[in-house]
């Protein structure tokens, strides 16, 4: 049997005592306010016994007091619902993720050349050879990549799209973070259930979409960058993969 709950309105903060959070009826939101001595129920709304009885038991919702409502503190050992902490738990900064992106990239891009130079004979000299080749071609005027570089860079680029996916699908879905993410200090969580983990499903649908617009190229690369750019003014500061997989970055030690 589900617990019943109180109806809106403001109540005191799970995470801050000194101040009130509004309860739309079902979750907290992000709205507070200083906290008054005293709070009372919404005009035309009032609690059963039920309710009443379970609200004092969890001290997870206002106690009631002579008809009304006093701010009581949530006990540390009491369950916080995730969507109580969005004034604790921040969201990350776009310097943190723009590192911890950094961070990631160099570290696939290092794996697949180290397995590409296992796999695949000679293949730092080969792509040596190919660069210099290129470059020699612009004393005549007419640079053209050689073949055996054009196969090399196409293998390498399949490999690293394939790298990223895996990478991020397993990483998100296991701790919601890639490795670049917790040097970082940041973290990938369901939108407004900030303290949640973001799961398999989100994992890879956010891995998928990240891995298209930063290894797509030509129009790709363009979006991509805005994207990027949306976590500096969007207000929640999703990018266009958090948007399709409903998920937030945000701040965790």
């Amino acid at each position: 049997m589900s617990q019943p709950v109180p109806p809106a309105g403001w109540y005191g903060d799970p995470a801050h005592p000194q101040r009130e959070r509004w309860w739309d009826g079902n979750t907290w939101t992000d709205k507070v306010r200083i906290a008054s001595t005293e709070t009372h129920a919404p005009r035309g709304t009032s609690m059963t016994a039920t309710q009443r009885a379970a609200a004092s038991q969890t001290g997870a919702y206002p106690q009631p007091v002579h008809g009304g409502f006093r701010p009581v503190a949530r006990p540390a050992t009491t369950h916080v619902p995730p969507a109580a902490v969005v004034g604790v738990v921040g969201l990350a900064s776009f310097g943190r993720r723009l590192l911890a992106t950094v961070i990631d990239s160099l570290l696939v891009s290092f794996v697949i050349t180290a397995a590409m130079s296992v796999v695949i004979h000679d293949f730092q000299d080969r792509v040596l050879k190919g660069v210099q080749a290129y470059y020699d071609g612009f004393g005549g005027g007419q640079p053209t990549v050689p073949d055996d570089l054009s196969h090399l860079l196409m293998l390498m680029t399949y490999a690293v799209i394939a790298a990223t996916v895996l990478y991020g699908t397993v990483s998100l879905g296991t701790w919601s973070r890639t490795l670049g993410q917790r040097i970082a200090g940041i973290a990938v969580s369901p939108v407004d259930k900030l303290s949640e983990k973001v799961g398999w499903s989100r994992g890879l649908a956010r891995s998928l979409a990240w891995t298209l617009l930063s290894q797509g190229g030509g129009l790709f690369l363009v979006v991509n960058v805005i994207s990027i750019s949306m976590a500096l003014w969007h207000p929640k500061r999703q990018t266009l993969p958090d948007l399709l997989a409903r998920t937030q970055v945000v701040r965790r030690s």
